[in-house]
C-alpha cells in the first residue's frame, strides 16, 4: 500500500512540474514597465507548481529509497539474528550434553564408593577351587 502511495506521489509530481512549465511557457508570465521586467500571478503559479511538483516527486523518491534500505538492513538483522540463535541453540546442546556426562560420571563414581570392593580369584587360576599353594588367605 505504501509503495503504491509512493509511485503514485513519484509521477504525480513529475507530471505536475511537466504541466506547469508548459503553462508557464505558453502563458505571459513577464511584464515589461518602467520601473523593469515583473513576473505575472500566472507566471509565480507556474513556478510554484513547478518547485512543488519537483519536491513531491523527489520526496517520494527519497522515502522509497529509504523504505528499500531498510528493508536491506532488516533482512540482514534477521540473518544474523537466526545465526546467533543457531549458534546459542548449539552452545546449550554442548552445554548439555557435557552436565549429562558429569551426572553420569558422579552417578558410577557414587555407585562404586558404596559398593564393597571385592576381589575374587578368577577359577581359571585354580581348576580345583582352591587357591594355588603359597596364597595366603
Amino acid at each position: 500500500m505504501q509503495e503504491t502511495v509512493l509511485t503514485i506521489l513519484k509521477y504525480t509530481g513529475l507530471i505536475m512540474a511537466s504541466v506547469s512549465s508548459m503553462w508557464g511557457i505558453t502563458h505571459d508570465f513577464k511584464t515589461k514597465d518602467d520601473k523593469g521586467v515583473h513576473i505575472t500571478k500566472e507566471g509565480r503559479l507556474a513556478i510554484f507548481f513547478t518547485i512543488l511538483g519537483l519536491l513531491i516527486s523527489a520526496g517520494s523518491t527519497y522515502m522509497a529509497d529509504r523504505k528499500e534500505h531498510q528493508a536491506v538492513i532488516d533482512k540482514a538483522t534477521e540473518k544474523q539474528l537466526e545465526a546467533i540463535e543457531k549458534s546459542a541453540r548449539e552452545q546449550r546442546e554442548a552445554a548439555k550434553e557435557q552436565q549429562d556426562a558429569i551426572a553420569e560420571a558422579r552417578r558410577v563414581s557414587t555407585t562404586l564408593r558404596h559398593r564393597p570392593f571385592e576381589f575374587r580369584v578368577a577359577t581359571a587360576l585354580s581348576p580345583n577351587g582352591r587357591r594355588p599353594a603359597g596364597w595366603a588367605g
